[in-house]
């Protein structure tokens, strides 16, 4: 196992399936947000007159002041009937006049910003628009708005769609469904991703692996050992490189044996041609030495020329 890690496919191979997981989770992340803001645009659309439909059931709570008791018991039933949406009466300077949701709930905001609400009603915008959530310090949504006349005053009636019962709902689902999400999906990804990209890396490494048993066996002597190229990529490439080398250094040792066997002649011949003239100045040597007593003057001078 540990020789696999250290190999250039094992490597490679934990190198993929570490970018497929990452891959798999930046798929579901996308497409989280991508069906949230689908979502957004999509509820947006189906409620863009929500705000004009619900003036005629609020204006007569709206003549002199606001009748909070009266809008609260019908806001209650609303409430019942769809808990999707929370409806906020402002003024034309965007305070919050009223809000109508569960008692134990607070506003975290208690203005609006008139921007998105202006876009809205000169229906000026692309998409999904969003606006305030009073009820979060920073978070935005889509919403409907209508002009609507509070006492002498004019005003909003700013509807939120998707409330914080939504949000809530929304937020037990979508932690559901990414978990079951990340199980399914990530597994089934590196299951079949990963099975398919370790038997492509397999034959891809193979011509790579066979190189380096071509190289393992050229280095303890089997000299006769090509690479296939196989190709014209850079595996092709390498090969080519590679069995050039080999002819060359097959080449230079050719000439070096040749080189070392002309060396060998060469003293051979040298010690054959040394030989004879070396055994007969040794053979005049020893006579002179053996003769040294009784042989005259004039033979030795002449051996001595002979050796000379």
């Amino acid at each position: 196992m540990k020789r696999f890690f250290q190999s250039f496919y094992g490597k490679l191979s934990m190198l993929f399936l570490v970018l497929l997981l990452l891959l798999g989770t930046a798929q579901i992340w996308l497409t989280l947000k991508t069906t949230e803001t689908f979502q957004a645009e999509a509820d947006q659309q189906l409620n863009l007159s929500l705000a004009n439909n619900l003036i005629p059931d609020f204006e007569p709570f709206l003549t002199d002041s606001i009748d909070f008791k009266g809008i609260k018991n019908m806001f209650h039933y609303m409430m019942v009937v769809n808990p999707y949406i929370e409806i906020y009466l402002i003024d034309d300077s965007g305070k919050v006049l009223a809000f109508f949701a569960e008692p134990s709930k607070k506003l975290k905001r208690h203005e609006i910003d008139l921007k998105p609400v202006q876009t809205f009603l000169d229906d000026d915008y692309e998409g999904t628009l969003y606006g305030t959530d009073p009820r979060d310090d920073i978070r935005e949504k889509p919403f409907s708005v209508a002009p609507l006349q509070i006492g002498e005053n004019n005003g909003f009636l700013y509807v939120i769609i998707g409330g914080e019962e939504y949000d809530t709902a929304v937020d037990q689902a979508r932690a559901d469904f990414v978990k079951q999400a990340m199980i399914r999906g990530l597994l089934f990804t590196l299951l079949a991703a990963g099975i398919i990209g370790l038997v492509l890396f397999f034959f891809m490494t193979r011509r790579l692996r066979h190189v380096a048993e071509v190289a393992i066996d050229f280095e303890q002597g089997n000299f006769s050992r090509r690479v296939d190229t196989g190709g014209n990529d850079e595996f092709g490439h390498l090969a080519e490189s590679f069995n050039t080398m080999a002819d060359t250094l097959v080449a230079n040792m050719d000439e070096l044996k040749k080189t070392d066997e002309l060396r060998r002649e060469l003293v051979a011949n040298i010690s054959h041609d040394l030989r004879s003239p070396l055994a007969s100045i040794k053979g005049y040597l020893e006579t002179i030495l053996m003769k040294e007593d009784r042989i005259k003057p004039d033979e030795r001078n002449k051996y001595i020329n002979i050796i000379y």
